[in-house]
C-alpha cells in the first residue's frame, strides 16, 4: 500500500506540468503498479484535493491507532505528494518496502506530517507488535545523516522506519517551489523530445519544443520550432509543422502542411492539404483531403470537403462545405441570429465570391456562384450567379464634407 502524505497546501500540485497537474503524475504511475492501494493522508479540514479523496480513499491526519492497526497489515510505503519520480525508482522503492524489514518514508524526513505518520506506522511494523518507533534517514551526500543516531541494541527492540531524501540533482526531486516545478518541466519535456527524436521525428527546435501531450508520428515528420503539443495528436506520414504552432488533441493527415502561428484543436485534417500561415481550425471541424486553409482563416464545428480552398481573412462557423468548393477572402458564414446558431449549407463544386456574408441559416446549391460583396440571406439555387448587392451610384459635383 502507498500512503501519499498530502501538504497542507495543494496549491503548487495543481498546477500543470507536462500536460498534467503535477500531483498527477505520482498518482498515475502508482495508479499503474499491479497490487497497490493508494490511499491519501489529509485532515479534517476541506481539501482543495477533494476529487483524488473520493477516488483513491484517505486517511485521516494525525492517524488514529485503529487505523494504523489496519495498515500494520500491508506493506506500506509512505510517499510525500509532492515526490518527482520515475517510474523504474518508484517500482523499486516499493519491491523495497514489501521485501524490507523496515517501513519507509519517500519524502522529506523533516515534513512534520509525513515524518509523524511514518513514525505513527512504525509501531505496528514487524507483525503488527507494538514497538515504539525510531526515525532514521540514510546518508546522502548533500543531506546529515542520521536524524537519531542509536545504538545497535537500542535499534533491535525498535521498529525502524528508513526514510529516504530526494536528491534535487537527480532523476527524484521534492516539489516544493514554482522553480522546482518549472526545472522538472524542462527535464520531462526533454525526455519527450528526445523520445520522438528516436522514433525518427525531426525536430528542429530541441528544447525549444513543448511536447505536453503524446505525439503519435508516422515516417518522415518535421517540427519546426516553438510547437506546443498537448492532448494526444496524431500526425501522419510527412507532416510538417510550422514554426510557433499549437497542436491540441487531433488529427493530421499524411503529407499536410501546418504553417507557422497556426492553432489546431480537437480536430480532423486530412492528407495532402495547407493550414495558415495564421490559421485557426477550432474544436469539432473536419476538414478533408486536398484543402487550402490560409492565412488568417478560421474554422469553427464546421465540415470542409476534400479539394475546397478558403484562402484569406475568413470567418467558417457551423458549416457543411462540400468539396471542390472555393471560398473568397473576406466571407463570413453569420452563423449565430443572437438567439440560435444556425447551419450553413455550400454545395459541391460553389463559388463564393470574396466580401460575402452567408446569413444563415442558408443553403448554396451545386455549382451556384455568388458575387463579391454579397450578403445572402436567401437560398440560393445551383449552377447559377446570384448577386445581393446595392447598385453602384455616382454623386455627381460632391464637394464632401465641409470644414469650419
Amino acid at each position: 500500500m502507498a500512503i501519499v502524505v498530502l501538504p497542507d497546501e495543494t496549491k503548487i500540485l495543481k498546477s500543470d506540468v507536462a500536460g498534467m497537474p503535477a500531483g498527477d503524475h505520482l498518482l498515475k504511475i502508482l495508479g499503474g503498479l499491479d497490487g497497490i492501494a493508494i490511499r491519501l493522508l489529509t485532515d479534517d479540514k476541506e481539501s482543495s484535493a477533494r476529487e483524488d479523496i473520493e477516488r483513491f480513499g484517505s486517511v485521516r491526519f494525525p492517524i488514529r491507532a485503529a487505523d494504523a492497526r489496519d495498515l500494520a497489515e500491508h506493506d506500506v510505503l509512505v510517499i510525500d505528494a509532492r515526490a518527482w519520480l520515475t517510474h523504474s525508482l518508484l517500482t523499486s522503492l516499493i519491491d523495497r518496502a514489501r521485501h524490507g524489514t523496515e517501513g519507509l518514508l519517500l519524502g522529506d524526513s523533516r515534513t512534520d506530517r509525513a515524518a509523524q505518520t511514518a513514525m505513527a506506522l512504525a509501531a505496528y511494523f514487524q507483525q503488527g507488535q507494538m514497538r515504539p518507533g525510531v526515525l532514521e534517514r540514510a546518508r546522502t551526500k548533500s543531506r546529515r545523516g542520521l536524524e537519531h543516531v542509536l545504538s545497535a541494541e537500542a535499534l533491535s527492540r525498535m521498529a525502524v522506519v528508513r526514510a529516504i531524501d530526494l536528491n534535487v540533482a537527480g532523476p527524484a526531486q521534492l516539489i516544493d517551489s514554482y522553480a522546482d516545478l518549472s526545472e522538472i518541466e524542462r527535464r520531462a519535456l526533454l525526455d519527450r523530445e528526445n523520445d520522438a527524436i528516436e522514433r525518427e521525428v525531426r525536430i528542429r527546435g530541441l528544447r525549444q519544443d513543448w511536447l505536453r501531450g503524446q505525439l503519435v508520428c508516422g515516417a518522415d515528420v518535421e517540427l519546426e520550432i516553438n510547437v506546443i503539443v498537448e492532448g494526444t495528436v496524431a500526425l501522419g506520414n510527412g507532416v510538417r509543422i510550422g514554426a510557433n504552432c499549437v497542436l491540441r488533441d487531433s488529427r493530421i493527415g499524411d503529407h499536410t502542411r501546418i504553417n507557422p502561428f497556426s492553432l489546431v484543436e480537437h480536430a480532423s485534417i486530412g492528407s495532402d492539404g495547407i493550414v495558415g500561415p495564421y490559421g485557426r481550425i477550432r474544436p469539432a471541424s473536419s476538414i478533408g483531403d486536398g484543402v487550402q486553409i490560409g492565412n488568417y482563416v478560421e474554422i469553427k464545428n464546421s465540415e470542409v470537403g476534400s479539394r475546397s480552398r478558403i484562402n484569406h481573412h475568413s470567418f467558417i462557423g457551423d458549416a457543411m462545405i462540400a468539396e471542390d468548393v472555393t471560398v473568397g477572402a473576406g466571407t463570413i458564414t453569420c452563423n449565430h441570429d443572437g438567439v440560435r446558431i444556425n447551419r450553413t449549407i455550400v454545395e459541391r463544386g460553389a463559388y463564393i465570391g470574396s466580401g460575402c456574408n452567408l446569413v444563415a441559416p442558408v443553403r448554396i446549391g451545386e455549382g451556384a456562384t455568388v458575387g463579391a460583396g454579397s450578403t445572402i440571406t436567401r437560398d440560393v439555387p445551383a449552377a447559377k450567379l446570384t448577386l445581393a448587392r446595392s447598385r453602384q451610384t455616382t454623386i455627381a459635383n460632391w464637394r464632401g464634407p465641409k470644414q469650419s
